[in-house]
């Protein structure tokens, strides 16, 4: 009889059961923990969730973990976001979103939580906040706007995505290029390229890229002008600006080429600057012949009547470059139209009362409008109080020229620019023109005798035939023949011999009518 062996081995033996107890929990334990790590896999995709030892729930109960990402793709009601913490792309209705919608853009950071869609299953985002971007606490840099943010895209741009500018600076002789958007701008001032800026530099911690924020106008650039030399004197010249009615001075140092093919008309770009408190172009280079527009002018032509004509000498008063007056009637209204020297298409004289035809130019400056391309029409002398005469072409010299008239006994001194339709005259040419004193035309030439005269303008080529130096009467006369034609051949002829016949009858008296 061994009593204590027996409640020893009975010990040993509840020992060993509740071992096998406990190893048998275990492995209950260990199946339980394989199982919901399977159930987790079958929620979520392992490749596109990983909370880096965070528990995260599938069907969006519980307290979820919040993550990081960046807007990727945004359209009308719904996006997607690249996460920061791991590789995964996940979907978002942008009912979703707790903000103004319309101040989402693609590439803003936001935070958001994980869920599950009820249908796919699939994990989305859900709770999303726009995270404001963080300012690198440094000072303001300076730089300049390299192309400005675009306007007018009309519609060429996806939804969500926002026109971006550039801005560079400088830095240890190396130059850097950095984005902005519209909204980086303070106060919405519009920024044009080569504008002087000051900016913050912001760089995104989910994708390292460098933009410019908060940027600041510093300086607008000095814009080119454009015009056209309307003057050169022996050192400096002026300029006829394109852009306002208004000249302007420029030292011949400050144009950069070939001083002297520079002249009159050509056309030029420059930069406006102040020196003693004037205006003054600097920079002045040459552009291509026909680059600057003043005027546009009209494709129809409109006829009128010259109620003020330019006076050939101007008055010391006169400071009105477009002293001429034009009446005319455009579509149901009368309308009265200046026009100055150059508005003529000849040099030929106007006088009022010409009926004449015309364009009109429109100043694209201040729109003003004026006549121009101005001619005379065929009718107009039937319609002016002027008297015609008529000539022969007697002489012809360089420019000018000489008529013999009809009615007058000397000659009248013509220049070429007074005749009409651009006729080329000849000498024996019969013409038709008008009479005007001596200071109611400009002279083209410098003969000082053609000073002294009257002036033929105005001058219009006749037909062969329409001009006669004698007149004939219509009555018949009855005469004697008191001395025979002495012909030049007939060299034995008496020069006496015609003294030698009687004179019957002397004087002329009108035939006698037998009827």
């Amino acid at each position: 009889m061994q009593p204590p062996r027996s409640c020893a081995q009975k010990l040993v033996r509840s020992v060993h059961v509740l071992n096998c107890v406990c190893v048998k929990l275990c492995k209950v334990i260990k199946i339980q923990r394989i199982k919901i790590k399977e159930t987790v896999k079958m929620s979520f995709d392992p490749g596109m969730l990983h909370n880096n030892g965070h528990t995260a729930y599938a069907n969006g109960t519980g307290p979820g973990i919040r993550e990081t990402g960046v807007v990727e793709k945004l359209l009308t009601s719904y996006g997607f976001i690249q996460c920061s913490e791991r590789q995964a792309r996940l979907f978002f209705h942008c009912s979703q979103y707790n903000g103004n919608l319309q101040e989402l853009k693609i590439g803003d950071d936001v935070e958001f939580e994980v869920s599950s869609d009820r249908r796919t299953g699939k994990p989305i985002a859900v709770k999303l906040l726009k995270i404001k971007p963080e300012v690198l606490p440094e000072e303001r840099i300076s730089g300049q706007v390299v192309s400005s943010v675009p306007v007018n895209l009309d519609g060429k741009t996806a939804p969500g995505q926002v026109p971006t500018g550039s801005v560079c600076y400088e830095r240890n002789g190396e130059v850097f290029y950095l984005t902005y958007t519209p909204d980086d701008v303070e106060s919405n001032v519009p920024l044009e390229t080569g504008d002087k800026v000051s900016f913050y530099m912001e760089t995104n911690k989910h994708t390292g890229a460098v933009s410019a924020r908060n940027i600041q106008l510093v300086k607008k650039k000095q814009a080119r002008c454009q015009g056209v030399v309307c003057a050169t004197k022996e050192a400096f010249g002026f300029i006829e600006r394109a852009d306002v009615v208004k000249e302007i001075f420029f030292h011949y140092s400050e144009f950069k080429g070939d001083l002297e093919a520079l002249q009159a008309g050509d056309d030029v770009e420059f930069t406006i600057k102040d020196r003693n408190g004037k205006e003054v172009a600097t920079d002045v280079r040459l552009l291509p012949q026909g680059t600057v527009i003043f005027e546009d002018i009209s494709i129809e032509q409109f006829e009128g009547t010259i109620v003020k004509v330019i006076p050939k000498v101007p008055t010391k008063n006169q400071s009105d470059p477009l002293p001429g007056r034009i009446s005319t009637r455009i579509g149901f209204s009368d309308k009265e139209l200046p026009f100055g020297e150059k508005d003529t298409k000849s040099k030929v004289t106007l006088l009022e009362g010409d009926h004449i035809q015309f364009n009109i130019s429109t100043d694209r400056r201040d729109k003003l409008e004026r006549a121009t391309n101005i001619e005379i029409l065929p009718d107009t002398f039937n319609l002016t109080k002027e008297t015609r005469e008529m000539g022969v072409i007697a002489a012809i010299r360089d420019g000018f020229g000489f008529i013999k008239c009809v009615d007058r006994d000397a000659r009248m001194f013509f220049h070429f620019s007074e005749v009409l339709e651009e006729s080329q005259l000849h000498i024996s040419d019969e013409v038709e023109f008008t009479v005007v004193p001596v200071g109611s035309v400009k002279l083209f030439t410098k003969d000082m005798l053609s000073a002294q005269r009257n002036h033929a303008v105005r001058i219009k080529k006749l037909p062969k035939g329409t001009v006669s130096f004698h007149t004939q009467s219509e009555q018949r006369f009855v005469g004697v023949v008191e001395k025979e034609v002495v012909s030049a051949t007939n060299k034995n002829a008496s020069p006496t011999k015609g003294k030698e016949k009687k004179k019957d009858k002397v004087g002329l008296r009108p035939a006698r009518s037998y009827m």
